[in-house]
């Protein structure tokens, strides 16, 4: 989801998506939010391939359902859906033609490939896939994971690296666009 507007009504602001979907709430005078989680987080996978959520990334997930969608799109990373989100993402593409029917073939056929659902169990864990934990190299270990567009992205340790050094190699550049931009 991304966030498009933030609509201010007294001490409370409301995060809003484009389509008008209010998916985070702010008070500001009490600190509190009521939104998806912010940052990386570590998460262990066991021995098993079951990967074990933060309290609060769970908690958001389940606001949808318990079920989630699990897969990657990239073979780098992984993604947790909800599966109302998942099905939401398949249907954009239910008219897609020529060359965008063949990117959509194409991710979808590695989303298939790796994928599976998954139900959120009582201890905030979700199974991951075979296929995916092995090729993502992720089975015994602790992963880093975030909450971005609407999904968790689930990073390996050596994914986590890469992405760690892209952003510190071009860290200058990327600050300068985000001051052009607005930020402070």
């Amino acid at each position: 989801m991304y966030y498009d507007e933030v609509v201010e009504s007294g001490r409370k602001c409301q995060i809003e998506t484009a389509n008008e979907e209010k998916v985070a709430e702010v008070d500001a005078k009490a600190g509190l939010y009521d939104g998806p989680p912010q940052g990386y987080h570590p998460a262990k996978v066991d021995d098993k391939g079951r990967l074990k959520l933060p309290v609060k990334f769970s908690e958001f997930l389940k606001r949808e359902g318990s079920t989630a969608f699990i897969t990657t799109l990239d073979e780098a990373t992984a993604r947790i859906y909800a599966m109302p989100t998942w099905l939401s993402e398949l249907a954009k593409f239910e008219n897609a033609q020529g060359e965008e029917y063949d990117a959509f073939e194409g991710v979808n056929t590695l989303a298939q490939y790796y994928g599976d659902t998954s139900d959120v169990d009582n201890q905030d864990r979700v199974l991951l896939p075979t296929n995916l934990r092995r090729g993502l190299k992720l089975e015994g270990t602790t992963a880093q994971v975030r909450w971005v567009r609407g999904h968790i992205e689930v990073l390996s340790e050596d994914a986590m690296a890469v992405k760690l050094a892209a952003a510190r190699a071009n860290r200058e550049g990327n600050a300068r666009a985000m001051d052009r931009l607005g930020m402070r």
